[in-house]
């Protein structure tokens, strides 16, 4: 079975918050936000998903690019 496969089986979300799980225990942490930021932007409302971005952006100084990603997200919520 080819990753596309699997991505489209789980719909991207939970495979990419396990990819981004397995990047982060790599030591691979820009792979890790990159992950879960994607992730986070195809559901917003998975805390856990959310709670891994939060983690990894503290850890490379990026909290206030999750914080734009949430007002974003809020604002086109209520479109």
């Amino acid at each position: 079975m080819a990753m596309n496969d699997v991505y489209e089986v789980y719909q991207g979300t939970p495979i990419l918050n396990i990819i981004g799980v397995v990047e982060y225990f790599l030591g691979n942490l820009d792979n890790a936000y990159n992950s879960f930021y994607k992730a986070v932007t195809m559901n917003p409302i998975d805390e856990d998903i959310l709670q891994n971005l939060v983690d990894v952006a503290k850890q490379l100084k990026r909290e206030e690019k999750v914080k734009g990603l949430m007002n974003r997200l809020l604002v086109e919520s209520r479109e």
